[in-house]
């Protein structure tokens, strides 16, 4: 099944019509649940049926889903993940819509492997263009947000360390694309990495060309840093130079708490 459906998916010539057999062929793979999702279904059927046994299966339902090996599932990355990241810097509105659904169904087929799905979806910054490179940016600051806990401390640090790189380069869109992503991952990463990661982070953030542009998500990802570490610390790991901008950060969100407090 898996063959035939990806055969005639990619001997297909527009990217649309290839997202879209994609997103048939994902939907049709019985995908693997959370052991915390399973125990709160089998409570619902409970409470809803009584009567009924829970741990029976539609069998209709079964026979629409099919299982795949670990084989096949690697098989399936490779050729899904490249397309989703295509997608998503396609001009075409629907492209990325497909390509966001097809996103979450890869996501949940590799819930149990998903360090093998991050490894690959890394190999993104590989990419020949700015735009994989930036698309890739995109879906990871979105897995971030919706599945945040399968991140180990590890790959975090690691990601971080990787991003920074690409603000050296003369693109805007890379660029923001990695300022986005280091605020997602400052909101999500524990306390000490935070330590670790401040120095290095600080210091591209702050002395990369053409940041004046992007002095809102600079001055956010600052903040975030204030917030954890306290503006004395920052001030540590930042160059002299940019003392001036550490303390009106600091002023802002003194100023935003106390009228934070004043509404309520």
């Amino acid at each position: 099944m898996f063959s035939k459906l990806t055969g005639y998916a990619f001997s297909a010539t527009q990217q649309k019509q290839k997202l879209h057999m994609l997103k048939i062929f994902l939907s049709k793979i019985k995908k693997p649940k959370r052991e915390i999702e399973e125990m709160e279904q089998e409570y619902d059927d409970l409470a809803n049926n009584p009567m009924e046994d829970s741990d029976e299966e539609d069998p209709e339902e079964e026979m629409k889903k099919v299982e795949v090996t670990d084989e096949e599932r690697h098989e399936i990355i490779n050729t899904v993940l490249p397309e989703i990241i295509t997608g998503f810097y396609s001009v075409q509105a629907k492209s990325k819509k497909i390509s966001e659904i097809l996103l979450l169904d890869l996501v949940k087929l590799c819930r149990n492997n998903f360090n093998e799905f991050l490894k690959k979806l890394l190999a993104g910054f590989a990419g020949d263009t700015v735009d994989t490179r930036a698309a890739t940016l995109v879906i990871l600051t979105k897995v971030l947000r919706t599945n945040s806990e399968d991140f180990t401390e590890e790959n975090l640090q690691k990601i971080a360390k990787i991003i920074i790189l690409f603000l050296k380069e003369n693109s805007a869109l890379l660029q923001k694309s990695v300022l986005k992503c280091l605020k997602c991952l400052l909101s999500i990463i524990s306390n000490d990495a935070i330590w670790e990661l401040s120095e290095p982070i600080l210091k591209a953030i702050t002395e990369f060309e053409g940041r004046q542009k992007m002095n809102i998500y600079v001055r956010y990802i600052i903040g975030k840093f204030i917030k954890r570490l306290g503006k004395d610390e920052v001030k540590k790991h930042t160059p002299e130079t940019h003392a001036a901008l550490i303390d009106y950060v600091d002023k802002q969100l003194r100023r935003d708490a106390k009228q934070l407090q004043k509404s309520r």
